[in-house]
């Protein structure tokens, strides 16, 4: 009978040091993991600027979504920084993923302006939105993935919504160029 409670025993604490053995190598994945989104870019965004990028992820959406969607920009010079570039397009993207997979709508519009400094993308959509009071006690990773990569480059991503009312995320960035 010793002999089988200490097996119980050893064996209930090599099972605790397999489990905090999986939790460190779940942390340091989701680290790693972190990272590499991060410094993700697509090729059109590298080889053909921002304004294409978006072009190619708005005819990208309509074709895998059947949501109309339309884009404009207004005083948007080629030469955005790179991580700039790059949060603006994940943003969209992210967006795009959203609406796509949880606000039935049917009209999407896209803009990005640069006014006195500022350069903001706007993504609205008419779908059935959202109560934010609701999705403040469990921000999604979508919601907070994009207000992280905002941070990142001292810009600040805003989400209206009501329910019934459809949603508008802008996000703004500091732009000196």
């Amino acid at each position: 009978q010793d002999i089988l409670q200490h097996k119980e025993k050893f064996d209930e604490q090599s099972f605790i040091n397999e489990i905090s053995s999986m939790n460190e190598m779940i942390d340091q994945t989701t680290k790693r993991l972190r990272k590499l989104i991060s410094e993700l870019r697509t090729d059109i965004l590298d080889n053909l600027g921002l304004l294409s990028a978006i072009d190619y992820e708005v005819k990208h959406f309509i074709e895998n979504s059947g949501i109309n969607c339309s884009f404009k920009s207004d005083n948007i010079s080629s030469k955005v920084d790179k991580d700039k570039a790059n949060t603006i397009l994940r943003v969209l993207q992210e967006s795009f993923n959203n609406i796509k997979k949880h606000s039935t709508a049917k009209k999407v519009e896209a803009t990005l302006l640069k006014s006195n400094g500022t350069i903001s993308l706007t993504i609205s959509d008419d779908g059935v939105g959202f109560d934010l009071s609701e999705m403040k006690h469990k921000e999604t990773f979508g919601i907070l993935g994009m207000k992280e990569r905002a941070q990142a480059v001292e810009g600040k991503l805003i989400v209206k919504s009501r329910a019934g009312h459809g949603t508008d995320v802008i996000l703004n960035i500091p732009d000196e160029s």
